[in-house]
């Protein structure tokens, strides 16, 4: 193993697992079949997927506390990222695919064993990777809120939980595709 190909297979789960999230939010497919089918849960979670996306204010604070709300602008704020995280490390990629001949499938090897590794941790460490995951992407610590909040009723753990392997295996198929049109077609991809 080199570290190029180890800081490249890094670099495409990064950016497939940003692009996907982005994707599981902007789409939000995905997202409202994992909440529960009361109407006004999903009533909530439309404006508050609104709020995320196009920065929609309209009934935002009748929907959750200021706390809440102080917590959505953070994953906001990060959401409309993934899209250029995941743009910005494709080109990083691109450069090192060209640059120093980084070897494509060597690194998407990798990613894909790395991912088929973590996939089974998720379930038995999820508490501990959920916290992990909010400390560092929110240090200013407004993430943690009572059980009885709205956000916790709108996206319990378990919501999470499912969240978080759908887009693992998500992005297991996309390295998998990777692999096989890598081994179809080899350098003319």
């Amino acid at each position: 193993m080199n570290s190029k190909s180890i800081l490249s297979a890094l670099a495409i789960i990064v950016a497939l697992l940003s692009f996907n999230a982005y994707l599981l939010f902007a789409g939000s497919y995905l997202l409202p079949q994992l909440i529960s089918s009361d109407s006004i849960k999903q009533s909530s979670h439309q404006t508050i997927v609104k709020y995320i996306l196009i920065n929609q204010k309209r009934s935002i604070d009748q929907v959750l506390t200021t706390d809440e709300l102080n917590h959505i602008t953070d994953v906001k704020n990060l959401v409309q990222k993934l899209p250029f995280i995941a743009l910005l490390l494709i080109i990083f990629l691109t450069i090192l695919y060209k640059k120093l001949a980084l070897d494509i499938s060597q690194a998407t090897k990798y990613a894909l064993i790395i991912l088929i590794i973590i996939l089974p941790l998720i379930f038995l460490l999820f508490i501990p990777f959920f916290i992990s995951f909010h400390q560092i992407l929110f240090p200013e610590g407004n993430w943690s809120f009572p059980i009885d909040s709205i956000l916790i009723q709108l996206y319990p753990e378990n919501l999470w939980l499912s969240a978080t392997v759908i887009l693992i295996t998500i992005t297991i198929v996309e390295l998998l595709t990777v692999l096989v049109s890598i081994k179809k077609y080899g350098r003319r991809i």
